[in-house]
């Protein structure tokens, strides 16, 4: 070894051992100036490979050291896959030993992958944490009650999305023929498909569960997500069971479940308002396993859509991507707005979202009565929602295209 690379090593040596004396003994009243954005836009895409490796780039460095003294010292979060990196001793916990392991392993030129680890591939753009900011447009529907080729309803809502220019649809129910059907249409075919799992990570039936992952197994390359709708709230209004912790570290364990099995496929809760005033942590340990989160909202446009999503964001503490489910059209009479408040929430949504990075997409909500199709078929079809129409055209292009 040269002199002068004995020089860099040395001085190297010591910057790292003298920043983790530093930070180690200044933990609580330390503010970071870590402001590399190189550093930060790696770990905002980042997906973990091996222990160590926390940005992902396939080998041991001082960025990963960054990014583990940064969560430690709260200046930062890292999702499901960079926590299990940052435990780079392998003890279940992310604390200064694991940043003083890589440091000791770069000293000992151990800083490639073990045998046997995955290769890092372009991060997907269906992980949480994408940070892309928003891309997302689409609808709840068709259900697997409305599959009929010959029924009206079913072919006119598949027009609507064409229509509209959305780029994503919600399935709802586990339905083959409507998924052929999407992914047959010559225009429809692009779209992402995330299917509306309902409960079924919470449910005590085990034959729903079962049945979800027949269906994805059987169509895993034809849809992009999972969404699971409420589950805490389903799950609190079902009486809070007596076996409750139970219940809960069954939902997380299912959750796990599924990220490793399909790590490419977005897994979405849609929390229902009332969860964003529960106990923060409880709710933060609850969407743990999620790649995005988001929420619904039923009332005219207001400022309260604003605190919602602010305690969205604090949830979402493992980096995950946001939503917004809002309020579009009512068919039924007794939940119908005016076409101008129809139009502000939706022009309202769009802005708010805007407004936060870390939203990537919005699902207008159409509602409808016992015919499910019935509350498209009436936005469409009646000349008294022209405005509204337009609006939905006009920001589902500006997002999509």
């Amino acid at each position: 070894m040269g002199k002068k690379l004995k020089i860099m090593l040395v001085v190297l040596v010591l910057l790292l051992i003298g920043g983790i004396v530093f930070l180690t003994r200044n933990r609580d009243n330390y503010s970071a100036k870590i402001d590399d954005d190189k550093i930060v836009e790696e770990f905002q895409y980042a997906d973990a490979y091996f222990p160590g490796d926390v940005n992902g780039n396939n080998k041991l460095d001082a960025n990963d050291y960054k990014l583990i003294v940064r969560y430690v010292i709260k200046t930062a979060t890292l999702n499901a896959n960079q926590l299990k990196a940052a435990d780079a001793n392998g003890d279940g916990k992310v604390n200064p030993v694991d940043y003083k392991t890589i440091v000791r392993k770069i000293l000992n030129h151990d800083t490639n992958p073990p045998s046997g680890s995955v290769t890092p591939s372009t991060p997907s753009s269906l992980g949480g944490g994408s940070g892309g900011g928003l891309q997302y447009f689409g609808y709840y529907g068709p259900g697997t009650d409305d599959y009929d080729v010959n029924k009206v309803p079913y072919r006119e809502f598949l027009n609507f999305q064409k229509q509209i220019n959305s780029n994503v649809i919600v399935l709802i129910g586990f339905c083959d023929q409507i998924l052929n059907d999407i992914k047959n249409d010559p225009v429809l075919k692009t779209r992402k498909i995330f299917v509306h799992a309902g409960e079924v990570f919470w449910a005590k039936d085990s034959a729903a569960y079962t049945v979800m992952y027949n269906f994805i197994e059987r169509n895993k390359n034809k849809i992009d997500g999972i969404m699971v709708d409420e589950p805490y709230w389903n799950w609190e209004s079902d009486g809070f069971p007596s076996n409750h912790q139970y219940e809960k570290n069954n939902f997380i364990a299912k959750s796990r479940e599924f990220r490793q099995k399909y790590p490419n496929m977005k897994l979405i809760g849609i929390l229902a308002y009332t969860e964003l005033n529960k106990n923060l942590s409880t709710m933060q340990e609850y969407y743990q396993n999620f790649t995005d989160l988001g929420f619904d909202y039923y009332e005219r446009w207001s400022s309260q859509y604003g605190v919602y999503l602010d305690k969205l964001s604090q949830i979402a503490n493992h980096n995950q991507d946001l939503w917004i489910v809002n309020y579009s059209f009512a068919y039924t009479a007794s939940s119908a707005l005016s076409e101008n408040e129809y139009i502000n929430i939706l022009q309202g949504q769009y802005d708010l979202a805007r407004s936060n990075s870390r939203v990537v997409g919005i699902l207008p909500f159409i509602l409808y009565d016992a015919d499910n199709m019935k509350g498209f078929r009436w936005l469409v079809n009646t000349k008294r929602y022209t405005n509204l129409l337009n609006k939905h055209k006009e920001i589902a292009n500006n997002i999509c295209s």
